[in-house]
């Protein structure tokens, strides 16, 4: 029994060490990858942090410029703060992103527009 369970775990060993090549296995957070069929620029992500460059739900300019810098820079994937998607029990507050208008789309297709053009991805 204890033979069988050695010959398992060197087969096991062999197959993880030949299935992958040695650039697979020494790859960085700045590599590029995919994560199912969506090309990720690299593994640095901006998590979901309070944002107040958003007025009233609109993008101020400041906004705009802080998701460019982050798109521009090394952020592959970038996620934005609380969003509002219904006008049902709303929370008000400054800062809030909104999506429970189509008032709102415009500006969100020209942000998403803009941090696709840098390379990396967003997600609200």
């Amino acid at each position: 029994m204890a033979a069988l369970n050695l010959f398992l775990i060197l087969f096991i060993n062999n197959l993880i060490f030949f299935t992958f090549t040695k650039e697979e296995t020494q790859r960085s957070i700045f590599d590029e990858t995919y994560l199912k069929h969506l090309k990720l620029k690299n593994r640095i992500f901006r998590a979901a942090v309070g944002d107040t460059t958003f007025k009233n739900g609109k993008i101020s300019e400041e906004g705009f410029k802080l998701y460019e810098q982050l798109s521009k820079n090394e952020v592959g994937t970038i996620f934005t703060g609380f969003t509002i998607v219904s006008d049902y029990n709303q929370i008000n507050g400054v800062g809030t992103f909104r999506m429970d208008k189509d008032e709102y789309c415009a500006e969100y297709k020209k942000l998403v527009d803009m941090v696709h053009k840098n390379g990396a991805n967003i997600f609200i």
